[in-house]
């Protein structure tokens, strides 16, 4: 598709990769975009404001999100499950063979962090219940890279934010 608008409150599901090429929107009143084992794949470079835009709530991708990516560039990734919108912001500042990364969320009620792992000096306890991101870059690409990543549905928390963290695994 050139340029794909969802605009179905009952929501779409797909059957087969489905590639967008400049723009996935979420209209009025949006819909869940369910990828059933398939990506979403996102060929617009473009980033903030423009590859994806009226994403919420009530219009997000139930899915894996395939992103595109330029050198330095930041791009919104609106996933969830079929009952919660989360979100993750991806900012890439450089890389080296990294044409794309994939993104899901993956509802988890069971994380447990392995022993020993900190955050300013505090033992992390607990993760938040609900779930947690995947994001995961090409195959043989590298990537310097800020991540945000956004939680609702998590029936845990509290504290102070100086006690959050986003977990990554540098090793891939």
């Amino acid at each position: 598709f050139e340029k794909l608008l969802i605009n179905n409150s009952s929501g779409v599901n797909q059957n087969q990769n489905v590639q967008v090429d400049q723009q996935l929107i979420f209209g009025t009143p949006g819909g869940i975009l369910t990828t059933s084992g398939y990506k979403l794949i996102n060929t617009n470079t473009a980033g903030v404001n423009d590859a994806v835009t009226g994403y919420s709530s009530t219009g997000f991708v139930n899915g894996t999100i395939r992103q595109y990516t330029i050198d330095a560039g930041t791009y919104y990734l609106p996933c969830g499950n079929a009952a919660t919108y989360e979100l993750a912001t991806y900012e890439q500042i450089s890389n080296t063979g990294l044409s794309y990364i994939d993104a899901f969320f993956t509802e988890d009620h069971t994380q447990i962090p392995s022993g020993g792992l900190t955050v300013n000096g505090q033992l992390i306890s607990e993760f938040l219940d609900y779930g947690y991101w995947t994001i995961t870059p090409q195959t043989g690409g590298t990537a310097t890279y800020n991540v945000i990543v956004r939680s609702e549905g998590h029936s845990n928390g509290g504290g102070t934010p100086d006690l959050y963290s986003v977990v990554t695994n540098t090793g891939t």
